[in-house]
């Protein structure tokens, strides 16, 4: 097969191909954008803490996409007013520790999930 490089039916075609790649390109641009917006907007400092974490903003995403999914699915409940303030006398003790206590926090927010989270039962 030949192409005869000057024909300008076949300029036309090789203009749109190049037009639709470029399209293409900027809506994915986009879309990855506003991708990274929306997880900054609901992670917060978490989703720049993430990026340290994994090495790149690429693994990370992905971290914080796959952990949007987990909570997605779990089977959640509003709390009583007696199980929200019991959590919230917790959740202060644990934010009241100073940071080098890490390890004790951890322990403590585990013991509150554990403990009293709110899931339904199934």
């Amino acid at each position: 097969m030949h192409f005869n490089l000057t024909d300008p039916t076949f300029l036309l075609g090789v203009a749109v191909i190049v037009v639709l790649i470029v399209i293409a390109g900027v809506l994915y641009g986009r879309k990855q954008k506003q991708n990274t917006a929306g997880l900054r907007t609901r992670f917060g400092p978490e989703y720049d803490q993430a990026v340290l974490s994994h090495g790149s903003e690429r693994k990370a995403k992905s971290k914080l996409e796959a952990r949007e999914t987990r909570v997605e699915n779990l089977n959640l409940r509003d709390l009583d007013a007696a199980e929200r303030e019991r959590f919230m006398a917790e959740w202060r003790t644990v934010q009241s520790l100073p940071p080098s206590t890490s390890i004790i926090r951890i322990r403590s927010a585990t013991s509150i999930t554990s403990h009293g989270r709110p899931v339904a039962p199934e």
